[in-house]
């Protein structure tokens, strides 16, 4: 890598991706701690159960608590039977979805797909040139009762796990495994993988400790799981909805004024929090409690207003995540990271092991 460059590629064998969380337990990842210095970071192999032992009383750790709902479904195409994948990622109206469908191309109006009691047509393109819009119906339900539609589609969907984790087909486990234990308010068609290690036991020892966590919502999007394409990296255009309390951007403020470490858990939170802080403050004081846009894009050069350190997995080449931490921690300290989780025993992605940038 030159002096200077953003490090963005790196070479994985498929044995590292971690295909379920450690030992199949919530909370037995490794732990990867790197403090930064001025010729590039200290590096400290720990384990997640020992977390504490990094963190400080009147630390504050922010998690993301969006809840992820089944949205990933296995239609058939009526008259082949052949099995077409949807991928419901947000409603755009009654009994309509973008979503993207697997093979969505070679489909017209005219095919249909059924599912149990339901039925699903392409009826146009969505935001993207991946997107189709699709409707989803049955005649068993009348158009007054059209929220039933939306919970029998999620009582036959399954949890949207990466396709780089067993092609992305989930099972029961996946119910309990892609999910924060503090996720609330559903809204996100990925996790917040960063929060996926924390037991309610964990948490708890560390609030006895000392150790303040407050809440925020980022609702994730499916660009979280997919490399940056070459024609969109120069400005990825992925909107996704956050809502930060008064309360909770109060005792970040009392927290920077005493010098005390604002730390994000997940990339999900470093994008709500600077997202939010780069309002003007007559925006910001109107903008409380509210859901609201972000597309903000952090690269190398971005200055972080909120931020101290952030607990993260170990992400994809190419990714809008990589080229945070790249932003966040310096290009040849991330290089310097990844290639000693490498060379190590370190797992990656969305069940793999975790990292403290500090």
């Amino acid at each position: 890598m030159t002096a200077g460059a953003e490090f963005r590629d790196y070479e994985i064998s498929k044995d590292r991706i971690a295909l379920w969380p450690r030992n199949k337990r919530r909370g037995e990842s490794k732990l990867l701690v790197a403090t930064r210095q001025r010729t590039g970071s200290s590096i400290t192999d720990s384990s997640f159960s020992r977390i504490i032992e990094y963190l400080t009383s009147g630390d504050l750790l922010i998690v993301n608590t969006s809840r992820v709902e089944p949205c990933r479904a296995y239609f058939s195409h009526t008259g082949s039977g052949r099995e077409v994948e949807f991928f419901f990622l947000a409603a755009v109206g009654a009994n309509r979805w973008r979503a993207y469908v697997r093979g969505g191309g070679r489909y017209t109006t005219a095919d249909s797909f059924s599912l149990g009691p339901l039925v699903a047509k392409i009826c146009g393109r969505g935001e993207s040139v991946k997107e189709f819009l699709v409707e989803v119906s049955s005649s068993e339900i009348s158009d007054t009762e059209s929220k039933r539609i939306t919970e029998i589609l999620r009582a036959h969907s399954v949890m949207p796990i990466p396709p780089y984790i067993r092609d992305g087909r989930a099972v029961a486990e996946d119910q309990k495994y892609y999910q924060t234990v503090y996720a609330a308010t559903p809204g996100s068609v990925a996790a917040p993988t960063a929060g996926l290690h924390f037991t309610d036991n964990l948490l708890a020892t560390l609030k006895s400790r000392g150790v303040e966590i407050l809440n925020i919502v980022l609702h994730l999007s499916a660009y979280s799981m997919q490399d940056l394409e070459v024609e969109n990296e120069a400005n990825p255009t992925a909107t996704e909805h956050y809502m930060i309390t008064e309360q909770v951007w109060q005792q970040i403020q009392a927290k920077k004024s005493k010098q005390q470490r604002i730390i994000a858990v997940g990339t999900s939170v470093t994008r709500a929090l600077e997202s939010f802080a780069l309002l003007d403050s007559a925006t910001r004081e109107t903008s409380f409690n509210r859901l609201l846009k972000t597309t903000l894009y952090i690269t190398p050069g971005f200055r972080f207003q909120v931020i101290d350190a952030l607990l993260t997995n170990f992400h994809l080449p190419r990714s809008t995540h990589l080229s945070l931490v790249n932003a966040f921690y310096g290009a040849d300290r991330i290089q310097q990271i990844y290639t000693h989780a490498l060379t190590g025993d370190y797992m990656f992605y969305s069940y793999g092991d975790s990292m403290l940038l500090s």
